[in-house]
Order: structure tokens, then C-alpha cells, then sequence
């Protein structure tokens, strides 16, 4: 495992992961600490360094690392969720990182698949399930919102949907770190919604941004490890 690891990614993008783990376990202390200025100042460079890492080692994969590119932009824009247009065009960049990641699923599958049976599947499922979870919180969020909500939660499924439909074609070893990310991304997701539009938590960065970087990293990895 150490040597496929070793072989698959370059010094310098393990460099850059050390670095991801090192900012992301100080964010994620100041989060706990609920030290907002410092909160805000590590958020950005989390994902940062973990595209950096991608792009060094794999630069083939700039659907990817843009693609993670992207989710730091989003990071700096939900700094200030409590901003309606800030956080909508946050869940924008998060959106097309997903996007992008799907985008990365296809290239892999090629010719041999019809990719796009899989994605009008995944879509379709997925908006079966956030009708149902938007008819459950219709009173509590505006209509335009919920709109958008429905829209960004079914590419989330959708990228679920095709990371686990890799892990279960066999094709490429190390899928399961992708569909593992993607359940995470799910978590944090779900959670960050209730907090916004129906109850807050005590120490809720922490548990968010908990999730989701481990949804990041979980998902890069799988991507870097089945070049």
C-alpha cells in the first residue's frame, strides 16, 4: 500500500498533503475553540494545498485539482454564509466542483460505458429524493433557495452516485476512499443545511468542516491512488 502510494503521488504533492493535515488540524482546533478569526483565515488554505498536491503529482487531473480549485473559492464565500448572495455563489463553486469531479468519472469510464445513462440515473434518483426532503422543510426555506437546493443536493448524489457505481464495476482499484469521501460530503452537507435554515449548533464549524475536509481529502485520494 506504502509503496502504491509512494509510486502514485510525488514528494512534493506528499509535501503539500502533510501541509493539508497540518492547516486542517489547526482549523479545525480554532473551530472547536470557536476562534472565528482564526477560523477564517486557515478555511481557504485546507483545500488549497490539497489541489496543490494534486496538481504536482497528477497534473493530468486538472479536472480534479480545478475541481478542488473551486471548492476553496467556495470555502472563502461560506465564510460569510449568514450573506444570502455570498453563500449562493459559494454552493455555486461547490456545485461545479462536483461538477468537475463527475466530469473526471466520465473520462475514466470512456466508450466502454454509457456514462450518460449513469448520470441521467443518478439525477433522477437524486431528485426523487430531494423533492422528498424539500416537501419536508417547504415551510422553513424560501422558495428560491429551496430551488437551488434541490439543484446543488442532486449533482452531490450524482457524484455519489458515479463514484459508486466505479467501486462497484471493479475497474479501478481504491474507489471505495471515493465513495467513502462522498458519503461524507453528504454528512457535512445535510448539517450545514439544518444550521443554516432550521437550528444552529454550538461548535457547528467543527462539525461541519470536519466532514468535509475528510470528504475532500477521502475523494482526492481515490482519484490520485487509481491513476
Amino acid at each position: 500500500m506504502f509503496k502504491l502510494f509512494a509510486s502514485n503521488i510525488s514528494a512534493r504533492g506528499i509535501a503539500f498533503l502533510v501541509l493539508f493535515g497540518i492547516v486542517s488540524i489547526a482549523h479545525l482546533i480554532f473551530c472547536f475553540l470557536e476562534q472565528e478569526k482564526w477560523r477564517k483565515i486557515t478555511k481557504p488554505f485546507c483545500v488549497f494545498f490539497l489541489a496543490l498536491a494534486v496538481l504536482v503529482s497528477a497534473p493530468h487531473l486538472y479536472l480534479v485539482y480545478i475541481g478542488l480549485f473551486l471548492g476553496m473559492i467556495g470555502d472563502i464565500f461560506l465564510i460569510f454564509k449568514d450573506k444570502e448572495v455570498l453563500l449562493t455563489i459559494g454552493t455555486i463553486c461547490f456545485m461545479v466542483n462536483h461538477f468537475f469531479f463527475i466530469a473526471q468519472y466520465i473520462v475514466w469510464f470512456g466508450s466502454a460505458f454509457a456514462w450518460y445513462l449513469y448520470l441521467i440515473v443518478g439525477l433522477v434518483v437524486a431528485l426523487i429524493l430531494m423533492v422528498g426532503i424539500l416537501f419536508y422543510v417547504r415551510k422553513s426555506v424560501k422558495k428560491k433557495i429551496a430551488f437551488g437546493g434541490v439543484l446543488y443536493f442532486s449533482v452531490i448524489f450524482a457524484d455519489a452516485f458515479f463514484a459508486f457505481v466505479a467501486l462497484i464495476l471493479g475497474r479501478w482499484d481504491y474507489f471505495l476512499l471515493n465513495a467513502i469521501g462522498m458519503l461524507f460530503f453528504l454528512s457535512s452537507d445535510i448539517y450545514l443545511v439544518k444550521t443554516i435554515f432550521i437550528k444552529d449548533d454550538k461548535r457547528s464549524d467543527f462539525y461541519i468542516m470536519g466532514t468535509y475536509l475528510s470528504a475532500q481529502f477521502f475523494v482526492t485520494l481515490g482519484f490520485l491512488l487509481t491513476l
